[in-house]
């Protein structure tokens, strides 16, 4: 097998893990409370949905970033114009962040409404031959759908994180010894759910990473 193809297997692997750990523990912890499989679904694609919303709008305010036209940047837009047309996918919007870090990275809910952000640390330190490569890598993620799947799997761990949050706290609070222990022992197994899916995330993070450098290395040459 391949080393494009042993990257695209462990990403498979790794997300199934994570949907499978992730949606029989809340599963588990709704049907508890008397929630139906109808409450659970519902439940899901709601939280789903308000993150997947309001992700993209969150980054924005918090990277503090400034779009940029093509009269402003020309030769970063000749860079990813020329790297999407050989990848086959849509041109993300592009955007400056003040950050001094060498970095650059894509978001968004889709591919046709992905942002391609460059930090100011990268275009001040990386030569022409440098960008091209971290930009081939960007767009490397943007052909392989990493903006999608990074959100649908990022929410596992996120969900967890919320019941742990919600439960402890509860837990902690209530009056009532026998609820509020049982609670709290709810709150510290999601936590671990939480833990866990972490771990998991981390790593098809790094997969994807190591999948968008092959692109950027075949694309470059």
């Amino acid at each position: 097998m391949s080393q494009v193809g042993e990257l695209r297997l462990r990403m498979y692997v790794t997300l199934f893990l994570v949907f499978a750990i992730g949606f029989a523990i809340l599963a588990f912890l709704l049907s508890l409370f008397g929630f139906s499989a109808i409450d659970i679904l519902v439940f899901a694609v709601f939280f789903f949905m308000l993150q997947w919303y309001a992700s993209p709008a969150l980054l924005k305010r918090v990277a503090k970033l400034k779009y940029v036209s093509k009269s402003e940047e020309p030769k970063l837009y000749e860079m990813v114009e020329r790297l999407v047309q050989q990848a086959n996918v849509p041109m993300p919007k592009i955007a400056i962040s003040p950050s001094s870090e060498p970095n650059a990275f894509v978001f968004g809910r889709t591919r046709k409404s992905a942002t391609l952000v460059v930090h100011k640390g990268l275009l001040n330190l990386a030569n022409e031959n440098e960008l091209y490569a971290v930009l081939a890598h960007e767009t490397g993620h943007l052909k392989h759908n990493d903006v999608v799947v990074m959100t649908f799997a990022s929410f596992v761990p996120v969900i967890a994180y919320y019941l742990a949050i919600s439960f402890l706290f509860s837990g902690f609070s209530s009056r009532g010894r026998n609820s509020g222990g049982y609670a709290a022992l709810v709150g510290i197994f999601s936590f671990v759910v939480y833990f866990v899916s972490e771990l998991l995330m981390y790593g098809l993070s790094r997969t994807r990473e190591a999948y968008a450098d092959a692109y950027s290395a075949q694309a470059t040459g």
